[in-house]
């Protein structure tokens, strides 16, 4: 799968299958959303992938492939930030 493909079944495929597409699912004005602020730490594998990546596709597949908690600076649910990595 694609990472495009990837990011497509995590967002609004599922909110489709929980029927909620109305609500949520994409980046539509009105619809709520969940977001994570992902932050490679400097000289990390992430960092390095992403700092040579050469498309956004790159990136995506970087974060699925490499990411891990140490990269998440924020969290938002529904807009409030209930977590913030302190730099």
């Amino acid at each position: 799968m694609s990472p495009a493909q990837l990011l497509y079944l995590a967002t609004r495929a599922g909110a489709e299958a929980l029927d909620l597409e109305h609500e949520t699912g994409d980046f539509t004005p009105g619809k709520s959303a969940d977001l994570i602020y992902i932050r490679p730490v400097p000289g990390s594998p992430l960092a390095s992938v992403v700092e040579r990546a050469d498309s956004l596709e790159k990136i995506l597949a970087a974060i699925f492939t490499l990411g891990d908690s140490s990269s998440i600076a924020e969290v938002r649910i529904a807009g409030s930030t209930v977590h913030a990595h302190e730099a």
